[in-house]
């Protein structure tokens, strides 16, 4: 979590820093609490990114599966050269099969 709270003095701009990309290195999201916002406010920027991307997905007629792309076009053999090895190396970088997460969630619980 970003505490923006703490973005009002030099020290907690370089704590933030060292947060977010830690977050991204790990998780590749993060969350940004006391940003300020009113809910209101929050559910209607929401709102308005729905419309423009509802908006945009029928103008074109289709969406393309980017995503799709490395498990069903990529031969097995490449994809391991690039595997992500999180619980040997620590860092996410890299291929990881589907269903990487629920094995990834099941192996931190043994």
């Amino acid at each position: 979590m970003i505490d923006l709270a703490k973005a009002k003095t030099p020290e907690g701009k370089a704590e933030l820093v060292i947060k977010a990309r830690g977050a991204m290195h790990r998780q590749g999201f993060f969350y940004i609490i006391n940003h300020g916002l009113e809910k209101d406010q929050v559910r209607s920027v929401l709102s308005r990114c729905s419309r423009i991307y509802v908006a945009y997905t029928l103008q074109i007629g289709r969406v393309f599966n980017i995503a799709a792309v490395p498990f069903t076009q990529v031969d097995p053999e490449e994809k391991k050269v690039y595997e992500a090895k999180i619980k040997e190396t620590g860092t996410f970088t890299g291929y990881k099969p589907l269903q990487y997460w629920v094995k990834i969630s099941l192996w931190r619980h043994t």
